[in-house]
This record gives structure tokens, sequence and C-alpha cells, in this order.
């Protein structure tokens, strides 16, 4: 079966980050959390800070306003930096009603101190974990056999393992300059690059929408199927029997998220083949509209997250079984991030094609979808290539 096609073609950045870059740093050396990101529907990129530091929030899209960062594991609560202060990529920015004088003024005169300074000596925020898990091709392999076993009892129907994989960093990384490379590389992604103290920093390319909120509108999707994208045609892309089967699964649980909640007027679209970098995937989006979107939106996303694009199906035992078989822990990676409320609006995505610094290393997280059809020796190679989104600009450039 072939699915239409939807061909995203690279366009060259050609804006001038260096605005963002300062408010980051200055963000950095204040010890305040930060969130730099570039959004592809307002082909711009903003940068945000909380004077009074992270917090812990339930999402609520009614009374929110600000960025969130939500663990895999805990997607109830999500850390929360409110946009005391948010910065576009032209210098001009929005300030909260609430900031205090002396804390804005302080902050604004360090940014204009380290304007076109070099970033790539500095402390990045780290978290207090030391010892990550680097998996060897054996020890995915085992797990994903456990996995198609798993699946086989008919406890699940599909299950998504993923694997770290820890790279060394040049001494002259730099991760505001990958953060822009990413742009260049991956126009139609969400690019993140987050920082808050005693929690990590982390950087990503993500083409996974979670949910998008505007005019009264939500749009979420169903993203699964993956294969190398060649440069053919996405027309004559042709998916196997397992990607066709994994994206229906997540089709349909959407379609189950609305109806519990009582909404069977929604839309989806068919079918479409769409390139996010150099894989394939399969993708349907679902809209809904109503008057009270925000306080929908906040009921849907507590049904709704994690979905079996990066968990399983049924939700419940597939979670129990990664939280029990998987090597390590998963953190940000598979949970989501974005922004609520900002310039009346909500986008969030799913945390996916993400790393995290630490030092000299990067743990990059990485995963795939199984159904009982799974080769293990194949969803190595499904995850190394999914590598390459960050990889391919690191190696290349940094």
């Amino acid at each position: 079966m072939k699915y239409s096609a939807v061909k995203l073609k690279p366009q060259q950045n050609k804006m001038n980050l260096n605005n963002l870059k300062s408010f980051f740093i200055s963000a950095i050396n204040s010890n305040l959390p930060v969130a730099l990101w570039h959004s592809s529907t307002d082909k711009k990129s903003f940068a945000l800070t909380s004077f009074n530091g992270v917090s812990k929030e339930t999402i609520d899209f009614e009374n929110l306003q600000g960025f969130v960062f939500s663990k895999f594991e805990s997607p109830d609560k999500t850390f929360f930096i409110s946009d005391d202060i948010i910065m576009d990529e032209s210098g001009s920015y929005k300030i909260s009603k609430d900031v205090n004088s002396n804390d804005l003024d302080t902050f604004l005169k360090n940014i204009d101190k380290i304007k076109n300074k070099n970033s790539q000596k500095l402390d990045w925020f780290n978290n207090r974990d030391k010892d990550f898990k680097d998996y060897s091709k054996e020890e995915y392999v085992s797990l994903v056999k456990e996995s198609i076993e798993f699946i086989k009892t008919g406890e699940a129907k599909k299950v998504v393992t993923s694997r770290t994989k820890i790279i060394d960093l040049k001494s002259d990384f730099d991760p505001l300059q990958l953060f822009e490379k990413l742009i260049n590389k991956y126009p139609y992604a969400f690019i993140s690059l987050i920082s808050i103290p005693e929690v990590g920093t982390w950087i990503g390319a993500t083409p996974e929408i979670l949910m998008k909120i505007e005019e009264n509108k939500l749009t979420t999707m169903a993203l699964a199927g993956t294969q190398i994208y060649k440069g053919q045609p996405t027309e004559e892309v042709e998916w196997g029997l397992k990607e066709k089967e994994e994206q229906l699964t997540v089709s349909e649980y959407i379609e189950e998220k609305f109806l519990n909640l009582n909404i069977s007027n929604f839309t989806k679209s068919i079918p479409e083949t769409v390139i996010a970098g150099n894989v394939l995937h399969i993708q349907t989006l679902f809209n809904y509209q109503s008057e009270n979107i925000n306080k929908f939106a906040t009921g849907f996303i507590k049904e709704f997250s994690p979905t079996p694009a990066v968990c399983g199906y049924p939700k419940e035992k597939a979670m129990t079984f990664l939280m029990e078989n998987e090597l390590h822990k998963r953190n940000f990676y598979s949970g989501f991030l974005g922004t609520v409320n900002l310039s009346n609006k909500s986008e969030l995505f799913v945390n996916l094609r993400c790393m995290q610094i630490k030092n000299n290393k990067a743990i990059m997280y990485i995963g795939g979808g199984l159904t009982a059809d799974s080769i293990p020796e194949k969803e190595w190679y499904e995850t190394e290539l999914k590598s390459q989104t960050l990889l391919s600009v690191i190696n290349e450039s940094i």
C-alpha cells in the first residue's frame, strides 16, 4: 500500500541568532532555567527564562503560560518555566507584569556584555546522575527479543523500546552552534535547547507533534513506522505490514481517547508518507475544534501522553514492561516539551531525536516500535539510523 506524499524541502535559515545566544548565556551565568527553541510554524526562534526558577506543575492549558518540559515516566508533573521574559531573534522582548525591575535590568545588562562572546567554555547545567548506560548491540537486541516474546503472550499489541548511545564531544563543542545548524538541516522539526539547574541540558530536533492549539482548534498526529529515506519520490514509497500495523495502532489509540471524552466530531487526514531528516514515517493528522478547547486539552493530555508511538499499547501494560526491562531511565526522552499560551497558541512536541549534554559527553536517546513481526537485528539498525539525525550534524560541523 502506498500513501499520499508530503515532501519537505530543506530551506536555508538566514536568521541571526546572536541576540538569543546572548540571552541563553546570560541565563546560564545567572543560574536561571532557560529554553531556546525554533518554531517551524512561525519560522522564528525564541528564548525564555523565569527569574523565579523552574517549578513543577500539572499541565493546565487554562492557567499556565510559558515553556513546559515533561519526563516520560511522570507526564502528570511537568517542569515549567514561566515567561518572565521572552525574546525573539530580532532582540525584541516581552516581559511579565510581575517581573522585578532590578532583576530585569541586571539580566538585560548582562546580555549586552555577553554579545559576540564565545559560548564553548560555559559550565552548562548538568543533572546529578553520574552513571549512564551505553547499550551494546547485544544488549539492545536482547531487549527487543524479550519485548517480542512479551507481545506474543498477548498482553501487549505493541511495545516501543529505547536505548542510549554515549558519544564523546570535541573540546570545541558548542550547543548553541549545534542548535543553529539543526535549524538549517531540519527546518520543519521543532528544535530545542533547554538548560535547567540540577535537571540538565538537553538538545533535540523532533518531528512529532503531540498537540497544537490555535484559534480554538486542537491538532495532534499519529506518527509511526520508519524506513530509510533514499531520496526517492515519496509517492513511490512502499510500507510493510509491520509499519502499517504500528501506525494504525497509534491512530486507533488517538480515536479511542477522543471517544473516551465523548468527542466524536473530530476529523482525521488520510495517512501520508513524511520525511523527517534521513528517515520516512507514516503520518495521520487529527483535528478538533471547540470554544472550550483549553479546558478540553487539559483533560485530553492526561489521557493521551505517553502515546503508543513512544510507549506501546495497551499503554499501562507496555509502560510497566519498559520500566522493568529497559536498562536506563528515559528521563525527558519521549516525554513532551513546548510552549503553552504564548502568542495565543500552544505547541507541544514529543521529545524525540534528542540528547543530554554532560560535560565532554552526550547521552543520545533513540528507540523504535515493535510488533510480533519485528526482527531484532533490523531494530538495532533502525536506532542507529535515527541517531544520525543529530550525529550527522555534530560530525560534519562541530
